[in-house]
């Protein structure tokens, strides 16, 4: 067992340590008033309000007994909504695949008709998609030269030289 140390003030006089928390870190005291002020606060905004609703509420008239919709129901203006949309979905479908699967006119003055889609997949497949006719190539007197000589290859062992990589690239911009 050690001595006590008077200086220690961790160390207990029968050499148990003493419990305690370091003073420097957390004003405790500071923090317990920060805390009570908080909650003063808090009661007195909650007070608050509520004067201030129980004066709001005896300056106003009260609202009359029912609801807006007590009355007779009168129907909005026009287009109104769908009544049965399920049925109107339903129909659609069916005219739609109509149209898809039989023949038909689809501007009779202007001789446009429409036909079945299976039979439309299998002329497509048949005569192929239209394509635009290519436009003529430019026609120039010089011979164009497709290929492009090799760039010479460096000597095993030298290191390449960055300037000439970039000056020998047929990508390279020339500046006038």
């Amino acid at each position: 067992m050690q001595p006590h140390d008077p200086q220690d003030p961790v160390a207990h006089p029968n050499g148990h340590p003493h419990h305690d928390h370091e003073r420097t870190d957390v004003p405790v005291r500071l923090l317990g008033k920060f805390l009570l002020g908080m909650g003063i606060t808090g009661v007195l905004i909650v007070v608050g309000l509520g004067l201030f609703w129980r004066y709001l509420g005896s300056r106003l008239a009260p609202h009359p007994a029912g609801t807006t919709f007590a009355g007779a129901r009168e129907l909005p203006p026009g287009p109104r909504l769908q009544v049965a949309p399920r049925l109107d979905l339903q129909t659609y479908q069916q005219q739609e695949q109509q149209r898809l699967n039989t023949y038909g006119w689809s501007d009779r003055d202007a001789g446009v008709a429409h036909i079945p889609i299976g039979r439309a997949m299998e002329l497509t497949l048949q005569r192929g998609l239209p394509a635009r006719p290519r436009p003529p190539e430019p026609k120039s007197s010089a011979p164009e030269t497709l290929a492009t000589p090799p760039p010479a290859q460096p000597e095993p062992g030298a290191r390449p030289d960055p300037t000439a990589q970039r000056s020998q690239s047929p990508h390279a911009q020339h500046k006038h």
